[in-house]
């Protein structure tokens, strides 16, 4: 247990160190927020920007040690003994909010019982090793070789390293504090889950009153694909978080903003530029909000025939969003040719030479046809449920199906257009996250503005003093949404039996075997005896073909995709000599198979192949490993 309140103390600490950090850049931004919830919101994300920026350069320098990590957070933490009066200040406001909610109507105080549960049931979960596949295939795996290798490089064999990388930072941070992969699931997980409730209280305090934003808040922290974001190493929390926040800082600008007086309010732009080029920094998908945002900036310019403005405007909102998405991307240019690697690939490969990549992302994971009917079935099914092959993430729940046709007939929108606003801008966006990529995860940002849209009509209909019996019945149905929503989490918890980490029934290895040899034991990932057998007889820097690269992150060994790894398709090579040359060419010496699984039946994996290529070294429950004996020269 001892172990467990290390990672959480040491999660707090590094979340109070983003703040102070932040709370040392914040004097620059010369603006007063609408509300304190923006201000804490915004100091955390200067802190966050700041904070990734500086691991990103210490890797550069090979200096990703611990020693950096531990001057960082004790540098945070200072901050705020000289600012301590800032942070006082922070409590009050936060305990005299919490108060007003509670002293509101039955549905507020509901509210912040339902928000603590979902909050404790992440920590909870994330207290476990993390299982989420991108986590263990991709986001973490890499973190690992930065740490391990004290510096900032993309391992070929791991098709997301070169992805933009402001929150793996933060998991790298945790890791360098203490070599625990639960803990950057508690900072990028959990922590940056909190930070995007906080974004979308912010955007909701924008316009409307404490009740309203606490509902938004939690519609958008209770959808299952949140408890799952919650629950892992992704990415996606903290790109949500600096996403949400963009969408506000732009909106504060057009409310403000009136060049005929000549206040054109072009610091609200700037600092939307800055979030905007910070959640580029975090996931490359943010260039569908810099499409829609910069469109809909040129629209409103055009439309008022104010040229100079339209300039002025462009430039702050384009300037500021380059410079903070720009070292990663430069990066990558450098690297590669192409500052979007992997995505973009095939184009820039054919016209430039950039580095190829058997997959480029946008449109590989497509699951509803480009029709009409597709986009509603697409967003039907992810509010009710998918079928059973779909495999992106959880679904957003059943509550904006549910409230905003009932706000709409029910007038609970009439004099409020900035609802218009909101509903506009998501549906625009749902139709290019529809062609990209179906996943709830990906919709983010048009989630948060409908969680604040959904809001308004639950605050409407359920603050009556007197409700009619349809409103009780809405609310009801509302509670039983939540209720659902909770559910989803409550038996992935259950099913992966995480829970007993934080009970202290197991420990952290006595929950990873039990869950390679119990809980997947029909799937394709390897038992735990094989994990431990790659583990300790085989040396780090060993590489393993293999068709099913199954939780990775827990094999010292480089495993390597037959479908995507180095940057190539294994898969699809059918000439034997051919498959040894380029095992050989990137020092591939082992190959893994699973003889029980699906299989797509490649080469390598092929009885008399393997027969006259290898041997058998070793037979676990579901897999074989063989050591491959002839080289490209013997054929």
């Amino acid at each position: 247990m001892l172990t467990l309140l290390l990672d959480f103390v040491l999660t707090l600490a590094i979340l109070l160190a983003i703040y102070g950090i932040g709370r040392l850049i914040r004097p620059l931004v010369r603006l007063d927020f609408w509300s304190h919830a923006a201000e804490m919101a915004v100091t955390f994300a200067l802190g966050l920007g700041t904070s990734a920026t500086i691991l990103f350069v210490a890797a550069l320098l090979g200096g990703l040690v611990p020693l950096t990590a531990w001057i960082m957070l004790a540098s945070g933490l200072l901050i705020h003994t000289v600012k301590y009066r800032a942070l006082v200040q922070d409590a009050e406001h936060i305990g005299n909010a919490l108060r007003g909610l509670w002293q509101g109507p039955p549905i507020v105080r509901g509210v912040l019982l339902v928000g603590i549960a979902f909050v404790l049931m992440n920590l909870i979960a994330d207290f476990a090793p993390p299982m989420e596949g991108d986590t263990t295939h991709q986001y973490l795996l890499t973190v690992r070789y930065w740490v391990d290798s004290g510096r900032n490089y993309q391992p070929t064999h791991i098709w997301a390293s070169p992805l933009p990388g402001n929150i793996l930072f933060m998991s790298a941070w945790g890791l360098l504090l203490n070599d625990s992969f639960s803990l950057a699931s508690l900072i990028s997980g959990w922590g940056m889950s909190l930070l995007f409730a906080l974004s979308v209280y912010s955007l909701a305090r924008l316009y409307f009153d404490r009740g309203v934003a606490a509902l938004a808040a939690l519609i958008a922290y209770s959808m299952p694909d949140t408890i799952y974001l919650a629950q892992s190493a992704k990415v996606d929390m903290g790109w949500a978080f600096f996403e949400v926040l963009a969408l506000a800082f732009f909106f504060r600008w057009i409310d403000v903003s009136k060049p005929d007086t000549g206040d054109e309010g072009l610091p609200w732009l700037i600092l939307s530029g800055v979030f905007i080029g910070l959640a580029a920094g975090s996931k490359n998908q943010t260039y569908i909000s810099i499409a829609l945002l910069g469109t809909w900036l040129i629209m409103r310019g055009v439309l008022r025939r104010d040229w100079p403005a339209l300039l002025r405007s462009v430039l702050a909102f384009s300037l500021a969003g380059f410079i903070t998405l720009l070292p990663f991307y430069l990066y990558n240019g450098i690297a590669h040719l192409n500052p979007f690697y992997p995505v973009f690939a095939d184009p820039f490969a054919n016209l430039f030479g950039a580095t190829p990549s058997p997959r480029s992302e946008l449109g590989t994971e497509v699951f509803y046809a480009w029709t009409p009917l597709g986009y509603l079935t697409n967003l039907w099914n992810a509010s009710l449920g998918h079928g059973p092959e779909f495999y992106l993430g959880f679904i957003f729940g059943p509550l904006f199906l549910l409230l905003i046709p009932i706000g709409w007939l029910t007038g609970a929108f009439r004099g409020k257009p900035i609802l218009g606003r909101m509903l506009i801008y998501a549906f625009v966006f749902s139709i290019l996250w529809f062609f990209v990529k179906q996943a709830a995860r990906h919709f983010l940002p048009g989630l948060a503005l409908l969680s604040v849209v959904a809001a308004v009509a639950l605050w409407q209909i359920s603050s009556e003093t007197q409700p009619q019996l349809w409103q009780r019945i809405v609310v009801l149905i509302v509670v039983l949404c939540l209720g659902w929503n909770f559910a989803i989490g409550a038996s992935v918890l259950y099913w992966n039996g995480s829970y007993r980490v934080a009970a202290g029934l197991e420990s952290r290895e006595q929950y990873l075997a039990r869950f390679h040899n119990e809980v997947v034991a029909g799937l394709a990932f390897p038992d735990w005896e094989t994990i431990q057998t790659l583990n300790s007889d085989l040396a780090p820097t060993d590489r393993i073909l293999t068709e099913h690269a199954a939780n990775p992150l827990y094999i010292k060994p480089q495993l390597v995709s037959g479908n995507w790894g180095d940057r190539s398709r294994y898969d699809l090579i059918e000439n034997p000599g051919a498959l040894l040359a380029a095992l050989s060419a990137n020092q591939i010496e082992y190959i893994l198979t699973y003889p029980n699984a699906p299989t797509t039946s490649p080469l390598f994996v092929n009885a008399d192949f393997l027969a006259q290529h290898a041997e058998l070294i070793h037979v676990g429950t579901r897999t074989e490993l063989y050591r491959i004996t002839s080289t490209q020269q013997g054929q």
